[in-house]
């Protein structure tokens, strides 16, 4: 809902080229209409369009103060025939400008706010820094919450290498998703195990693979179908390899010892 032009001037980017964003554009919709495709905002656009929005007893809208102004008229027509409409958000954690977000859409929904008095989850250190770090915020609607009645604590690192991620465990967090897969990276440099996700940073093969081969250096006794799976992980060739190429001949045996 808002022209190319427009959001390249307040991108503000000037190492793009606007008649190549412009080209781009105009291919981008030439290839949908040859292969009659649709995405993402064409779906939203149908729906606002033609769809028939279901009889509701109650529309909950949550983390609102992420939606799009597109997405916004979708709500508007599901809640054509929506009895009761509950939007749930909060202005202070709208990060998402850059997905052409207007937080004046959401400060405006409606009349009848209700500000929930009590946090479950924030200390009152981080309350304490939360609070004043919101007054930079121009555009915003003041609020007044508690926080929960643990202290907690907040401390500042000029560099990741100096958490002592030994002791715990630890929630990362960043804005993006590059920071994050950086995080990553580093934890797996350091021989940490992680979640990102749902997902662990080492599949269950590999995780049994490594409890086998610690079994093995501690000199204890393993089934013949574990040493099995262990030299379908293990190098077999290089510098780094760990086994002879062509062993597997000798895993005939019901049980092995190592050490």
């Amino acid at each position: 809902m808002v022209p190319v032009e427009t959001e390249f001037n307040e991108a503000e980017d000037w190492s793009k080229d606007f008649n190549i964003l412009r080209r781009v554009q105009k291919e981008y919709a030439l290839y949908k209409s040859k292969l009659n495709k649709i995405d993402f905002v064409d779906q939203i656009e149908l729906y606002i369009q033609s769809g028939i929005p279901p009889h509701l007893e109650l529309l909950i809208i949550d983390e609102a103060q992420d939606l799009t102004p597109l997405q916004w008229e979708m709500v508007k027509k599901i809640a054509e025939n929506a009895e009761r409409v509950i939007i749930a958000g909060d202005d202070d954690q709208a990060i998402h400008r850059w997905t052409g977000v207007d937080i004046r859409k959401f400060l405006n929904s409606s009349g009848n706010v209700r500000v929930l008095s009590q946090s479950f989850r924030m200390p009152q250190k981080v309350h304490e820094l939360s609070q004043r770090i919101v007054q930079r915020i121009s555009l915003r609607k003041d609020k007044l919450f508690n926080p929960t009645d643990e202290e907690g604590r907040v401390d500042w690192h000029y560099s990741a290498d100096d958490l002592d991620l030994d002791r715990g465990s630890w929630t990362l967090m960043a804005r993006t998703n590059n920071y994050v897969r950086l995080w990553g990276t580093k934890l797996r440099e350091q021989g940490y195990m992680y979640s990102y996700k749902g997902h662990s940073s080492v599949n269950q093969k590999s995780a049994h693979a490594m409890q086998t081969w610690r079994k093995l250096q501690a000199g204890e006794g393993v089934e013949l179908g574990l040493i099995r799976d262990l030299y379908k992980h293990v190098r077999k060739r290089g510098d780094g390899a760990v086994v002879k190429h062509g062993a597997a001949g000798l895993l005939t045996l019901r049980h092995l010892t190592a050490s």
